[in-house]
């Protein structure tokens, strides 16, 4: 016989470290995840990424969720999802032009450089050159392997590494690997390219 939860229960199952509980959750709104991502697809973002960002603050959600509230899980859940995906839509908007760059699939890719730096440049590399040299790492096929390039966009999304684990489904050991490869290339290659950066 199979136990049914209502979302109270299940709340409190994920915050006990129940997995199971987590997975179920998931599983039930998903849809009302990815409808609401929907809504954004076709603007230059690629459906799925706004449905990580998404599923990556439903799950902040669960965590936040006070029960003493007057909202609902549901109500409050819902609520921080749609935020965190317009955030995400609103980043996009301002790195419009030469501020936006491309991922290996072509589409937008948001970078907030402003976020603390997991890599530093020279002082006397521009702001846009520095954008021009993730711009020709994502594009190129030689200098990041695909799972180096998909990591890097969701740290420039400012997600830290146990978040990009979560959404990747992998050991935070295994994002931290994959970002320091990404410092070392990039670095690597900005010196390659310096010449760039001084002609603008």
């Amino acid at each position: 016989m199979t136990v049914e939860y209502n979302d109270y229960e299940l709340v409190y199952l994920v915050r006990e470290q129940n997995e199971e509980a987590l997975h179920i959750i998931i599983e039930k709104y998903s849809p009302l995840i990815g409808k609401i991502a929907s809504s954004y697809y076709g603007i230059g973002y690629d459906y799925q990424d706004f449905f990580q960002e998404g599923r990556m603050a439903f799950i902040k959600a669960i965590y936040s969720f006070d029960e003493n509230s007057n909202y609902s899980f549901y109500s409050y859940a819902m609520t921080c999802v749609r935020n965190a995906i317009t955030t995400s839509y609103r980043r996009l908007k301002r790195t419009s032009g030469l501020d936006q760059l491309t991922d290996y699939d072509e589409h937008p890719l948001v970078s907030t450089l402003e976020t603390p730096g997991y890599y530093h440049y020279d002082s006397e590399y521009t702001y846009l050159n520095e954008k021009l040299i993730i711009e020709m790492a994502m594009n190129s096929d030689k200098i990041l392997s695909p799972f180096e390039k998909q990591c890097l966009k969701y740290f420039l999304l400012g997600h830290n590494y146990n978040e990009i684990a979560i959404i990747l489904n992998l050991s935070p050991k295994k994002i931290d690997n994959a970002l320091s490869r990404c410092k070392s290339k990039l670095k690597n290659l900005n010196k390659m390219n310096s010449s760039i950066g001084e002609s603008f």
